[in-house]
């Protein structure tokens, strides 16, 4: 399916002029999204972390250090966002891990960055500071206003090749009720 989350992010990063990519990278075919990644010489990689993503991503995300080790790697998602300790504990290679809606979160970890600032007050992440330690900062609010976002980048999901439909986000959170998942049970609607 689309991912929707990634093109919202794509759209408020392409809004702030800031030069962005989305690579899709397909677990039998790593070795060609990491050559296109590295071609691109990035400074910064998210990845959105769901619960089934978690081990391929570990993988990846080694093979993207060892290649970039200059580069930081984020990630967010519904496993960041309820697990974002434990992930930079199981991920030596994560540098940060976003909580939450991730469009007001990636603009202000981009914009950080970029001007090389400390990322100690960017809210709604737990990082690693430069002496390794992990860091959480304060949660960032929700947005109240979805109108607010640009609408979102789909020029650049070449795995869908010509889209059959897209998605369209009227809410936020998970519609689902799965019983092995904490989101329903942590007031996600």
């Amino acid at each position: 399916p689309e991912h929707l989350g990634v093109a919202y992010m794509a759209a408020v990063l392409r809004r702030a002029g800031f030069d962005r990519r989305i690579y899709e990278a397909l677990a039998n075919d790593e070795e060609a999204a990491l050559e296109a990644i590295a071609g691109s010489d990035p400074h910064l990689i998210c990845f959105t972390l769901m619960s089934l993503n978690v081990p391929s991503w570990l993988r990846f995300s080694e093979l993207l250090r060892r290649q970039l080790p200059a580069c930081r790697i984020a990630c967010g998602g519904p496993a960041g966002t309820y697990a974002g300790r434990s992930i930079l504990e199981l991920n030596p290679h994560a540098d940060v891990v976003a909580v939450g809606e991730g469009e007001s979160t990636i603009f202000e970890l981009v914009q950080r960055l970029y001007l090389q600032e400390p990322l100690d007050s960017c809210r709604g992440i737990w990082f690693r500071d430069d002496q390794g330690v992990i860091r959480e900062t304060p949660v960032r609010p929700l947005m109240h206003n979805l109108d607010d976002l640009p609408f979102p980048v789909r020029d650049q999901l070449e795995q869908h090749g010509k889209l059959e439909y897209v998605r369209l986000s009227t809410s936020r959170g998970c519609v689902a009720r799965c019983t092995f998942c904490s989101a329903p049970h942590l007031g996600n609607r």
